[in-house]
C-alpha cells in the first residue's frame, strides 16, 4: 500500500520552541497533513467562507443605519462631476466627513457611473470585497501558502470576521482596494518591478497619505525610481484634477486644517484618546514621544533582517510604520488595522516551511501573547455596549483599537529585542546585520566621484 502524499502548505501542528539559528520560528518543522485531508478540509472550509462572505458583502452594506460614508464619498463625486464646490460640508457636525484630495477625488471619480446611490453602494461593497479576497489570496501565496491548501479558505473566512473587513464592507469605503493596492506594491517591490511598484503606492498615497511612510521600503532598499514615480503619480492626479475642481483651494483652506484637529470623538489614536480624558498638551506629546521611540527602535532593529529576509522585513516593517502612524496621529480608527494583516499574516510562514534568503526558516514577531493581545484587540469584531449609564465600555468600544496598537508596538520592539541578542548569542553581532551599509557607502562614494568628473568636465569645457 503506497503512502499518502504531503501537502506541505497545511500543518497540523506548531511547534513553539524558538530555534537558535533563525530565533521567531520553529526549531522543529511541523507535522504536515496528507494530501487527502488537506482536500477534504478545504472541502470544509470554502463553504463556510462562501456564506460570510455573502453576508459581509451583500447584507450588510445594505443596512444604512449607522456608519456611512459611501454617500459622503458619492456626494463628493456628484459635486465634482456637477461643477460645484466639493469641500462644501460643515465640519463642525459629528457626519463622515469628505477628506480626499483633488487628486483622489479624480481617481474615484469613476463611482459616478454607477448611476444612483443604492445600486452604486451596493456595486461598489462588490468590488470592495472581491478587492479584499484577491489581497488575501496573494498575500498568502507570497507568504508561500500553497493555492490548493486549507489555509487560504480558512484565513477568507476568519478575516471576514474581523472588525477591519466587516466595518470596511458595512460603511462601503476604499479600504478594500488600498490594502489590495499594498500587497501588490510589496510583490512588484520584491520582483524589482520598480515602476510598476511606484504606480501602485503613488495611486495609493494620492487617495490616503497615510501609505507615504510606505516609501521607507523602497528607499531603504535603493529603487530609488519606484519613489520618483510614485512622487509623480501623486503631483501629476492632482495637477490634473486640480483646473477640472471648483473652488479645489477649499482642501487647502478647510479641508487640511480640519484633519490637523483632533477630534474627541470615535478617534481611537492615543492623542484622540487623551484629548477625549482632558489630559494636557505636554502629557499627550510625552507620551507619542515615549511610543515615538519604540516604534523607531522597532524600525532600525528590522534593517538587520533587510536583505536576509526580505518578505518578513517589508511586512513587519510596513505594519510597524502604519500602527506607528494610526496610533500617534491625529484620527484612528480600528478599521485601519487592515493594512496589517501582512505583518500578522506572517505567523503562518514558519507553519508552512517558507524560507528566508539564507535558506532558514522565515522569521516573524508574531509567535508571543503580546502580540496575540494586540491582534485580537485590533481585529476582535464585537459591540462592548451592556449599559446605557455605563462609562467604561462605550470608551472601550472606540479605545479598543488604540490599546491593540499600542500593545503591539510593545509587543514588537520586545520581540526584536530578542531576536536581536538571540542572533548575538549565536554569533551573529550587532553591527554584522547592518553590513548591508557598505553598500550604501560604496554607492555614495561612486556618485560623488561622478559628480566630481562632471564638474571637472563643466569647468575645463566653460
Amino acid at each position: 500500500m503506497s503512502k499518502p502524499k504531503i501537502d506541505v502548505s497545511a500543518s497540523a501542528t506548531a511547534l513553539t520552541q524558538t530555534s537558535k539559528d533563525t530565533p521567531g520560528t520553529p526549531s522543529v518543522a511541523p507535522r504536515p497533513l496528507s494530501r487527502q485531508v488537506s482536500r477534504g478540509l478545504s472541502a470544509f472550509l470554502w463553504p463556510i467562507a462562501a456564506v460570510v462572505i455573502f453576508h459581509r458583502t451583500w447584507v450588510l452594506p445594505k443596512d444604512v443605519s449607522g456608519t456611512d460614508d459611501f454617500t459622503t464619498v458619492w456626494s463628493a463625486i456628484n459635486r465634482f462631476v456637477s461643477q460645484v464646490p466639493v469641500y462644501s460640508e460643515d465640519y463642525v457636525t459629528a457626519d463622515p466627513h469628505y477628506l480626499y484630495s483633488p487628486g483622489a477625488t479624480l481617481l474615484l471619480a469613476p463611482i459616478d457611473l454607477f448611476g444612483s446611490l443604492e445600486s452604486g453602494r451596493i456595486w461598489f461593497a462588490v468590488f470592495q470585497s472581491a478587492a479584499i479576497i484577491a489581497a488575501i489570496v496573494l498575500l498568502l501565496r507570497w507568504l508561500g501558502i500553497a493555492r490548493s491548501g486549507p489555509i487560504i479558505p480558512a484565513s477568507i473566512a476568519l478575516l471576514y470576521l474581523t472588525e477591519p473587513v466587516t466595518n470596511t464592507l458595512d460603511f462601503t469605503n476604499v479600504n478594500g482596494s488600498l490594502f489590495l493596492a499594498l500587497v501588490l506594491f510589496f510583490i512588484a517591490l520584491t520582483e524589482r518591478r520598480n515602476i510598476l511598484a511606484g504606480l501602485i503606492i503613488g495611486i495609493a498615497i494620492t487617495i490616503k497619505p497615510v501609505f507615504l511612510p510606505m516609501l521607507f521600503l523602497p528607499f531603504m532598499r535603493r529603487q530609488f525610481s519606484t519613489i520618483l514615480t510614485s512622487i509623480g503619480v501623486v503631483i501629476a492626479a492632482n495637477a490634473v484634477a486640480w483646473p477640472l475642481m471648483v473652488q479645489p483651494r477649499d482642501y487647502l483652506d478647510i479641508t487640511i486644517p480640519y484633519l490637523g484637529v483632533v477630534r474627541d470623538f470615535a478617534n481611537a489614536s492615543l492623542t484622540g484618546q487623551l484629548v477625549w480624558l482632558g489630559a494636557h498638551p505636554t502629557l499627550i506629546l510625552l507620551w507619542q514621544i515615549f511610543f515615538g521611540i519604540f516604534v523607531l527602535v522597532s524600525v532600525v532593529l528590522l534593517l538587520r533582517w533587510l536583505e536576509r529576509d526580505e518578505k518578513f522585513w517589508i511586512a513587519t516593517t510596513s505594519g510597524v510604520l502604519f500602527t506607528g502612524a494610526f496610533f500617534l496621529s491625529s484620527l484612528g480608527q480600528q478599521y485601519y488595522s487592515m493594512t496589517l494583516l501582512p505583518m500578522v499574516l506572517t505567523v503562518l510562514r514558519p507553519l508552512v516551511l517558507d524560507c528566508d534568503n539564507e535558506g532558514n526558516i522565515g522569521s516573524t514577531v508574531m509567535l508571543n501573547w503580546g502580540a496575540g493581545l494586540g491582534v485580537v484587540l485590533c481585529f476582535f469584531y464585537a459591540n462592548w455596549w451592556i449599559d446605557e449609564d455605563d462609562l467604561f465600555f462605550p470608551w472601550f468600544t472606540v479605545a479598543i483599537g488604540g490599546i491593540g496598537w499600542a500593545v503591539l508596538i510593545l509587543s514588537i520592539t520586545a520581540a526584536l529585542i530578542r531576536m536581536t541578542i538571540v542572533d548575538a548569542v549565536n554569533g551573529r553581532s550587532f553591527a554584522s546585520g547592518f553590513s548591508w551599509l557598505g553598500d550604501w557607502k560604496i554607492a555614495g562614494g561612486k556618485f560623488n566621484q561622478e559628480s566630481d568628473l562632471k564638474s571637472e568636465e563643466a569647468i575645463q569645457n566653460g
